[in-house]
């Protein structure tokens, strides 16, 4: 499934197989999805709320240029995630997920990578600040 927004926002609940998502202006929420999932997002925030155990399909890429980047990630989450920013994007990292997470800055972009096993979710952003929190 493909969907493409101008201005307003747009979410998907417990998506399963192949989405692929683009916004010009405005926020893009993803609950509980599986699958080959895309996000693209020119000047918006995305929020991102992981499924229990581990992301199940090829994986989700999710990017905004010019907008915050939340993610809840459940305890004990079984599958990589890679959040990257600019150096001067404000981070709030705690609870459960960041307490092993990994951090790294490199040539302007820091990342933080968190959970276990190959990494299927790929968050970034350009300009804007990221909330990594345990999911509730």
């Amino acid at each position: 499934m493909r969907v493409d927004t101008v201005n307003g926002p747009v979410s998907a609940l417990r998506s399963e197989g192949s989405l692929t998502i683009s916004a010009a202006n405005g926020p893009v929420s993803v609950v509980d999805a599986s699958g080959d999932v895309k996000l693209d997002v020119e000047n918006g925030p995305i929020s991102v709320k992981l499924a229990p155990g581990a992301w199940r399909g090829a994986g989700l890429d999710a990017s905004t240029q010019n907008g915050p980047l939340s993610l809840r990630v459940p305890e004990a989450y079984d599958s990589g995630v890679e959040v990257r920013m600019s150096k001067r994007s404000p981070l709030s990292c705690s609870a459960g997920p960041c307490d092993g997470a990994r951090r790294e800055t490199l040539a302007g972009t820091r990342t933080v990578s968190l959970g276990s096993g190959a990494t299927a979710v790929r968050l970034s952003t350009v300009n804007g600040p990221v909330a990594i929190k345990t999911r509730s």
